[in-house]
């Protein structure tokens, strides 16, 4: 099994386990997830706890809790008596992005009311690095610097349930989109978008910033179902 997703909060080995039964935990569902998407667990695969707390060498309480979470989050589906990875499917990325895009267009909106001015100048800046990513840096930048983007919107909303739900979804949507869509990405215009939505933040104008995010998710929708197959 691979080792954790790249920008997760994972350490690199297991030799260097984090401390306390919840990093054990998070770094075990990164684990499990990186291994989601670059399908060493197959699609339709069966996830067995006991087989799992073997490979990964840790006991089966982390693993057991992980497995928890990946269902939750829709990573995982019960099939008979058994926890199977889920199958490539149109449906489900449809699904994913047409959550968010009831989610995240008012967290951008609520974004714009009360973000603090060090909040807004936060994510300015990082709306302008992603600018940079995406012209001078591979796919898997350019997808961390999305995630950490719409996170800072979400929590900018000052709403921490439409934060929790806002980084949950994209968490699932980002994995199905790495694992299931293949072939470019319009990275500059995601970052493009990006930067717009930030500076409607920063002006205060709710509407401009609910627009352009409804805008940029539909956008990204189109661009992931035209993408899904096989590689």
């Amino acid at each position: 099994m691979p080792g954790p997703d790249p920008g997760s909060t994972a350490p690199a080995a297991f030799g260097a386990l984090p401390p306390g039964p919840d990093r054990v935990t998070d770094y075990v569902f990164d684990l499990i997830r990186t291994a989601i998407i670059d399908k060493s667990l197959p699609p339709g695969s069966a996830v067995v706890e006991s087989d799992l707390a073997t490979r990964l060498n840790v006991s089966k309480t982390p693993v057991r809790e992980s497995m928890i979470r990946l269902k939750e989050l829709g990573l995982l589906e019960t099939v008979g008596r058994r926890l199977r990875v889920v199958t490539p499917s149109p449906q489900r990325i449809r699904e994913a992005y047409e959550f968010r895009v009831c989610l995240e267009p008012q967290c951008a909106q609520l974004a714009a009311e009360r973000a603090s001015p060090e909040q807004a100048a936060d994510l300015l800046s990082g709306a302008e690095r992603g600018v940079v990513v995406a012209d001078t840096r591979g796919t898997l930048g350019f997808y961390d610097a999305g995630y950490e983007f719409h996170r800072r919107v979400a929590a900018a909303s000052g709403n921490s349930l439409l934060g929790g739900a806002v980084r949950r979804s994209h968490l699932y949507t980002l994995t199905l989109t790495r694992r299931d869509t293949h072939g470019p990405i319009d990275q500059p215009g995601h970052a493009d978008d990006h930067l717009a939505i930030a500076q409607a933040i920063g002006e205060g104008d709710g509407g401009r910033a609910f627009d352009l995010m409804e805008r940029h998710l539909q956008s990204l929708l189109v661009s992931a179902l035209e993408r899904i197959g096989d590689e």
